[in-house]
């Protein structure tokens, strides 16, 4: 179950990010094996929207934020970083390109355990459950180390991940879920401009 390019060209979507900082330090610090920091920042929720252009071209933006990969350039300006730019996307880290690249590939670290059907975004799903699957990995995916059980809501004629939750002990860790989506619209290149 992935997002193939033949299913879906391009798209551009709305979305919802929230995340609860002290529940994923408090994973990401069992992950790597030392007591939990406590975090004092409250629950934080983003809004934003991507437009991906096959497989070469994304444009994410959010509340303070935007990104833009076009083929090998780069560009980004964000409160924290200011403006930077470059010709190796791997260079913007690869936590913010998955964000914007919904087609999602599934992560190796995780092992299925059973799928129901649903609906996220007015589109009919795949809800399917997962658990990490090999604890000794020195690397994480950036989701795989905020939490030790998911839930991914998959379109079920794109492949495109609508909903990714992640839980820690139970509680919510962190969400990414498409509020609005286009399927296959056409794009100004202008929008991927870098």
């Amino acid at each position: 179950m992935r997002a193939a390019p033949e299913n879906c060209g391009s798209l551009r979507a709305s979305y919802r990010r929230w995340s609860d900082p002290q529940v994923a330090a408090s994973a990401l610090s069992a992950r790597q094996g030392r007591p939990a920091e406590k975090v004092t920042h409250r629950p934080v929720s983003v809004t934003g929207e991507v437009w991906i252009d096959g497989d070469a071209r994304v444009r994410w933006e959010d509340d303070d934020s935007v990104a833009v990969v076009n083929g090998t350039r780069w560009y980004a300006r964000s409160p924290e970083q200011s403006i930077s730019s470059g010709t190796d996307p791997g260079e913007l880290g690869i936590e913010r390109l998955d964000e914007a690249r919904f087609p999602f590939m599934f992560i190796p670290e995780l092992e299925f355990d059973h799928v129901s059907r649903g609906e996220v975004a007015e589109r009919r799903c795949w809800v399917v459950h997962a658990r990490r699957r090999d604890e000794t990995r020195r690397r994480w995916h950036p989701l795989v180390a905020t939490g030790d059980v998911w839930q991914f809501s998959i379109d079920a004629d794109t492949g495109v991940a609508l909903r990714i939750e992640s839980f820690w002990n139970g509680r919510p860790s962190t969400l990414l879920e498409i509020l609005h989506i286009e399927i296959d619209p056409a794009f100004d290149a202008a929008l991927f401009e870098v």
